[in-house]
C-alpha cells in the first residue's frame, strides 16, 4: 500500500492523492458506517464525524491484523461541515489519510445522521479470505475480495419497469447485473458491493429486504446513497455492482473493462474541478473561482487525475471505471464531450450520479476514476 503524491503537491492536503495496491494485497469493502454508537446519535458534526471513526477503528479491528482504510467517500448533509468536521480526520488518520471523495446527499441512510462513510480497506494476508458474516439486519457489514480475481463494476438500470414500485425497478436493475455478470463468466455470488442510488432515502427500507430475501447468505454489503435525481428519466433507483471474479473463470466478454488484482490497483482521491497539485497550502485552492462552463471544469478535474495517474507509472489507458458527481444531470453530455477530448475516448464504464452539492456551490463535476497499472 504505498501512497502517491504527485510534484507539488501543496502542504496539507486532507488526504492522499492515491494508493498504489500490491498485487497481493486483500481488499475488503465495509458497510455503510453511520455515527450512533452503543445505540446513540450525538447531535454534532464533530461528535458524529468521532462516532463514524470510532465505528471504523472497530470495524478494521475485526479485520487481518494491518487493515487499513484506503478509500473513504464522506456522505455529509452539508458539505460546509467538512470544516468543522475535518480535524477529527486529522486525528484520527495523521498524515497519511485515506483517499477520499466528499459529496453533499439529501438524506443520510439513518434519520439522525448529518455524515456517513463508505470504506474500502485493504491488508496483506497470510492467506485470502472470503468470508460473509450476516449482522442484524440480515446483510454483511464487510465482504473480503478473493485475492487473484477480476475486479471491476457493473451499473444496473430500471429500463422498462420504470414506475412499476421501487422493488419492481431494483429486482430489474440486479436482474442486468445478473445477466451481465454471467457473460463474463461470474455469477451473483461474485457480487461484494452493491451500491444503491435512491432518489428517495425512504425507499431503503423495502430494497433492504428485498435484497435479503434475493441474496440470502451470500448478500453483498450494500451501500444506500441518497441522491437528486438517477440517470434513468422518471427512475427511482440505480445500482452499481462491485464484483470479483477468480481468474480461472473469467470469460473474455462483454462487461466494461476488467482489472486483474494481478496488477497494481490505483485506489485515487475524487478530483473536484479545482486546480490541486500546483504547490503551495492546500486551502489556496478553496479560493479559487471555479471555472463557468461544465466542459472547462471537467477539463480541470481530469487535470487532477492526470496528474496522480503519472505519478504512479500510469496513463488514461489505464482507467476501467469511472464515477461522475455532477450538480445537474442534464450537463453529462458536455461532460462527457468533454471527458472524450482528454481521455482519447468515451469515459469507460461511467456512472453518473446528480448530487445535492460538492465541495463548493460553483463546482459542478467531480470525478472519480479507478485504474490498474500492469
Amino acid at each position: 500500500m504505498d501512497p502517491v503524491w504527485p510534484e507539488n503537491t501543496p502542504e496539507g492536503l486532507a488526504f492522499t492523492p492515491a494508493f498504489a495496491l500490491k498485487p497481493e494485497t486483500q481488499i475488503t469493502f465495509l458497510g455503510l458506517i453511520t455515527p450512533e454508537r452503543n445505540g446513540v446519535v450525538h447531535p454534532s458534526i464533530s461528535q458524529q464525524t468521532l462516532a463514524c471513526l470510532l465505528n471504523l477503528a472497530d470495524g478494521l479491528a475485526a479485520l487481518e491484523s494491518g487493515a487499513k482504510a484506503i478509500k473513504v467517500t464522506r456522505l455529509m448533509r452539508d458539505v460546509r461541515e467538512v470544516w468543522t468536521s475535518q480535524h477529527e480526520f486529522d486525528k484520527y488518520f495523521g498524515d497519511i489519510g485515506p483517499a477520499s471523495t466528499l459529496i453533499e446527499v439529501p438524506a443520510c441512510s439513518h434519520p439522525n445522521a448529518r455524515i456517513e462513510l463508505e470504506v474500502w480497506a485493504a491488508a496483506n494476508p497470510a492467506r485470502p479470505q472470503d468470508g460473509r458474516e450476516l449482522g442484524y439486519d440480515g446483510l454483511p457489514h464487510a465482504v473480503t475480495a478473493k485475492c487473484q480475481s477480476t475486479f471491476s463494476f457493473v451499473n444496473g438500470a430500471a429500463g422498462g419497469a420504470v414506475g412499476n414500485g421501487v422493488v419492481t425497478e431494483l429486482n430489474t436493475c440486479l436482474d442486468t447485473i445478473s445477466d451481465n455478470l454471467s457473460a463474463t463468466g461470474g455469477s451473483t455470488d461474485d457480487i461484494v458491493k452493491l451500491t444503491l442510488y435512491l432518489a428517495d432515502m425512504r425507499f431503503w427500507p423495502a430494497c433492504r429486504e428485498a435484497i435479503v430475501l434475493r441474496y440470502g447468505s451470500l448478500a453483498p454489503v450494500v451501500v444506500p446513497i441518497a441522491v437528486n435525481k438517477v440517470q434513468q428519466e422518471g427512475a427511482s433507483i440505480e445500482a452499481l455492482a462491485t464484483f470479483c471474479i477468480p481468474s480461472a473463470r473469467v470469460k473474455d466478454a462483454a462487461v466494461a473493462a476488467q482489472a486483474t488484482l494481478g496488477g497494481s490497483l490505483l485506489v485515487m482521491s475524487g478530483a473536484a474541478a479545482l486546480p490541486i497539485y500546483v504547490g503551495g497550502k492546500a486551502h489556496d485552492a478553496y479560493g479559487y473561482e471555479p471555472e463557468p462552463s461544465a466542459a472547462a471544469q471537467t477539463r480541470i478535474s481530469l487535470g487532477n487525475l492526470e496528474k496522480v495517474l503519472k505519478s504512479a507509472g500510469a496513463n488514461w489507458s489505464d482507467v476501467f471505471k469511472t464515477t461522475w458527481y455532477v450538480s445537474d444531470l442534464r450537463e453529462w453530455p458536455l461532460i462527457r464531450d468533454a471527458a472524450l477530448g482528454v481521455l482519447g475516448r468515451l469515459p469507460p464504464n461511467p456512472s453518473v450520479i446528480e448530487v445535492s452539492k460538492l465541495v463548493l456551490p460553483a463546482v459542478r463535476v467531480e470525478a472519480d476514476i479507478w485504474a490498474i497499472k500492469h
